[in-house]
């Protein structure tokens, strides 16, 4: 068994959030600061129905994908999570490797049903641990 201690800084962050809070359906019920920070933030949100998590993503404003939480959360307003979904959370993270563990940790957690890559994720984790136990392991 291994034991890992891991660190992740959370810059800012929102707890279960009306998805009518969110700018796309009434500008007026959340505050400006934080429509600023969603804007620029990158990080981790988890869309949620009845405040159970139903799909875990991420939003990189560095790297290939370029996006911020604000626009991650809008563009899930639109595509075929619309409806499925009444809260959510966000978590502003800083760095990119932090991001992925996140969001891998919840996932693994959460088990979220609309997360396709639940299980790819798992197995990437899985390989990754297996990887870094045959690196500590002396012949």
């Amino acid at each position: 068994m291994i034991y890992v201690c891991y660190m992740i800084k959370i810059k800012s962050y929102g707890l279960h959030w009306k998805n009518y809070d969110f700018p796309y359906f009434n500008e007026f019920k959340i505050h400006e600061e934080d429509i600023l920070i969603l804007e620029k933030a990158q990080g981790i949100y988890v869309l949620e129905s009845n405040f159970k998590p139903i799909y875990v993503g991420k939003a990189e404003t560095q790297k290939e994908m370029k996006t911020s939480l604000f626009k991650r959360l809008k563009k899930h307003t639109r595509n075929h999570h619309r409806g499925q979904w009444n809260t959510f959370s966000w978590f502003e993270i800083d760095e990119i490797e932090d991001i992925k563990v996140l969001e891998m940790l919840i996932i693994m957690c959460c088990n979220p049903s609309l997360n396709r890559q639940t299980k790819t994720k798992l197995s990437q984790i899985k390989k990754q641990k297996t990887i870094k136990q045959n690196e500590n392991t002396i012949f």
